[in-house]
């Protein structure tokens, strides 16, 4: 199969993100997660994925500007979070005098702002979750999420069998967890609710270092195949479906036609990159053809937590050289590829992603 040559769109897009950013690793943690999403629509069929990428692109602009001016107002934010936006007025200013050297693109940039203006709030979430608000984990600096990266330096998911193999041998990690984000549909009497998600391994919350509010965490039982249908719910999921009801725990919920137990309730600070409404056991797929095959690399992604005193840089050295590994033993699925990891630290967000 041929690969989907990128158009001038999506190369655009890129460009403008790259130049927005910057290069500090919280910037490529937006970066990545912006990619993933234009990836997962491109799969869906989406003729429009390329589009979306853009107006993301272009609606970062202003918010850009916003974050020159709270820094302006707050200062210790300022420090911690220049790296990412310095330079970035003058980038623009150069970026848009570019844009009016001729009227059609001139033209084009508004015209995408205007189609785009309902995602601006989205967008603007995830720089302020991301490079404004500490994080509210457990030592975030020694937090590390960690992809691969297909033969030209694009970054993917990371296959179920190379994770599993990473859980195993890697030793800079004191734990290592897995994560995929989803989509769901909620049933009830009011009828159908479209949910974002996560499927999680059962270490997730363990690996970042929080407790649900309500009730217990997921446990390795929950995480095996067969086992019963589980799940944990956000703050807001318990306040908009479940009326913030203290016997919340323990009710059913039909997920995706199936029946599953709240098991827990997070806190209302919590969040992983966005705001998901539901955390459910990865494990009960894990018998699949597609968790079977080393070559499937979807939206999957390694979150670990460094031994104390481990430097990223230490488990990146492991990763590359565990990948080498793989790629000897599974040339089919695994030739060119290579990990990559992006690490938070306490000067980054509120979540990943």
């Amino acid at each position: 199969m041929s690969r989907r040559r990128p158009s001038i769109c999506r190369s655009a897009a890129e460009w403008l993100l790259r130049l927005l950013l910057g290069s500090d690793q919280a910037a490529q943690a937006i970066l990545g997660d912006l990619l993933e999403e234009h990836g997962r629509r491109v799969r869906s069929g989406s003729r429009a994925a390329d589009w979306w990428l853009l107006r993301q692109a272009v609606l970062m602009a202003p918010y850009a500007l916003r974050e020159r001016r709270r820094r302006r107002r707050r200062p210790r934010l300022a420090e911690r979070s220049a790296s990412s936006f310095e330079g970035v007025l003058q980038d623009l200013r150069d970026a848009f005098r570019s844009l009016a050297s001729t009227k059609q693109s001139t033209s084009s940039a508004i015209a995408t702002m205007a189609l785009g203006i309902g995602g601006a709030t989205a967008i603007f979430s995830l720089v302020d979750g991301i490079l404004l608000k500490p994080l509210p984990f457990a030592s975030p600096e020694r937090l590390v999420i960690a992809n691969e990266l297909a033969p030209g330096g694009t970054r993917t998911g990371v296959s179920w069998l190379d994770f599993k193999d990473w859980k195993n041998s890697l030793v800079s990690f004191d734990e290592l967890a897995a994560v995929e984000p989803v989509n769901y549909i909620l049933s009830n009497d009011d009828g159908a609710t479209r949910l974002t998600g996560r499927r999680v391994t059962w270490n997730f919350l363990r690996v970042l270092g929080v407790r649900p509010m309500l009730g217990r965490d997921l446990v390795p039982d929950d995480d095996l195949p067969g086992a019963g249908r589980v799940v944990l719910v956000s703050h807001r999921f318990w306040a908009e479906h479940l009326g913030s009801r203290t016997d919340a725990v323990g009710r059913t919920v039909i997920v995706d036609r199936e029946p599953h137990v709240i098991v827990g309730v997070l806190p209302r600070s919590f969040r992983f990159g966005r705001d998901d409404d539901v955390y459910a056991p990865i494990g009960a797929l894990a018998s699949s053809p597609s968790f079977r095959d080393r070559g499937n690399r979807g939206p999957l992604r390694a979150v670990g937590r460094l031994k104390s005193g481990t430097a990223v840089e230490e488990a990146r050295r492991e990763l590359t050289g565990r990948a080498a590994v793989l790629t000897r033993a599974y040339p089919a699925s695994n030739s060119g590829s290579a990990p990559i990891s992006s690490v938070w630290t306490a000067a980054l967000s509120a979540t990943s992603d």
